[in-house]
C-alpha cells in the first residue's frame, strides 16, 4: 500500500466519540489521535485520505476497545470470625456488560457482581482480586487490593462468681474475669 504524506488531507470520522473522550484531535493531518473512552467500551474510528493530487482513498475504519473500568467495595472491611463481608463490583461505565470473577485471597473464588464469603481464620489480612471480562468487547481487566479485608478472633467471655447460689436478701456477688 501507499503511505500518505503530510501534503495529503485526512478526513477522520470521530462521530462515535463523545467530545470529552477526544484528548487530541488530528484534524486533517496524519495524527496523532489521542482518546479516552469514558462512556462506552468501544468506538469505531474512520478515515478517508485525499491525496495532494486529489485522489480519494476507500474509507477505512478500525474498532477501538478498552478494558472494562471497575472498582470493588465491601460493606465491611474488618470483623471477627466468622467474618462474612458482602463484596461488590462497581462498573464505572454506564454501557458495558461485565462478568466478574473474585479471588478471596484464601484459595477460594466465586463469580458475580455481588458476592459474600465467610472467613474463619483470625488474625489475617486478605488480598482481594477481581477480574472483569466485557461481554461486549471480550476485553478483560484485573484489580487486586492488598490487605483489603482483615479478620480478628472471636472474643471469649469467661467468668466465675464467689457464690454459686444467690439469695434476694444477700444479693452481693463478686465476679472474677477468667477470659
Amino acid at each position: 500500500g501507499v503511505i500518505g504524506t503530510v501534503r495529503d488531507k485526512y478526513n477522520w470520522d470521530l462521530s462515535q466519540f463523545d467530545p470529552i473522550e477526544i484528548i487530541q484531535d488530528p484534524l486533517q493531518t496524519q495524527g496523532a489521535f489521542q482518546f479516552d473512552l469514558k462512556n462506552k467500551p468501544s468506538a469505531t474510528l474512520g478515515l478517508t485520505v485525499i491525496s495532494e493530487f486529489n485522489c480519494k482513498s476507500a474509507p477505512g475504519s478500525i474498532t477501538l476497545k478498552r478494558k472494562p473500568d471497575f472498582n470493588m467495595a465491601s460493606d465491611s472491611k474488618m470483623g471477627c470470625i466468622p467474618f462474612e463481608p458482602m463484596l461488590s463490583a462497581i462498573i464505572n461505565d454506564p454501557v458495558d456488560k461485565v462478568d466478574f470473577t473474585w479471588d478471596f485471597g484464601d484459595g477460594s473464588s466465586a463469580t458475580g457482581s455481588n458476592v459474600t464469603h465467610i472467613y474463619n481464620q483470625p488474625g489475617n489480612n486478605y488480598n482481594i482480586g477481581l477480574t472483569g471480562t466485557s461481554s461486549l468487547t471480550q476485553c478483560s481487566n484485573s484489580l487486586t487490593v492488598n490487605n483489603f479485608l482483615s479478620t480478628y478472633p472471636q472474643p471469649k467471655a469467661a467468668f466465675s462468681m464467689d457464690n454459686t447460689i444467690v439469695y434476694n436478701d444477700k444479693a452481693d456477688v463478686n465476679f472474677t474475669d477468667n477470659s
